[in-house]
């Protein structure tokens, strides 16, 4: 798992998996069915907006935005949802305190194995 690749870097959160499940995400693996994993996402692949993207599937997170920051004329949000911290590009000013709309396209998103690093296969939403 490689954040140092990349800028923004990636942010990474351990998330637990029941029946092949990822909490939070709803999203299900391929070959995972107990324990935790670790999924990776890049901030500009993450976006916080009113309405989904409209080509794809997305995993759509739902939370609270907990720092605002600007690089040039780009907000970053860090949007906290029950375990899941992540830091998403701002399509529309977001506010702290604030609740949002977080969605990643479910092919931008990395699910990888907290023992050996490996990255693992996701087969859709249920």
């Amino acid at each position: 798992m490689a954040s140092f690749i990349g800028e923004p870097p990636m942010v990474f959160n351990e998330l637990k998996v029941e029946n092949n499940i990822i909490e939070t995400l709803n999203l299900k693996l391929g070959d995972f069915r107990e324990g935790k994993v670790v999924i990776g996402v890049r901030p500009d692949e993450a976006i916080a907006t009113l309405a989904p993207p409209s080509e794809g599937q997305v995993a759509l997170i739902k939370g609270v935005v907990e720092v605002s920051e600007y690089l040039g004329a780009r907000q970053y949000v860090v949007v906290k949802s029950g375990k899941l911290s992540l830091r998403a590009l701002a399509l529309v000013e977001k506010q702290l305190g604030k609740g949002t709309e977080v969605y990643i396209s479910i092919k931008k998103l990395h699910v990888f194995s907290p023992d050996d690093g490996r990255r693992l296969a996701l087969i859709t939403r249920f």
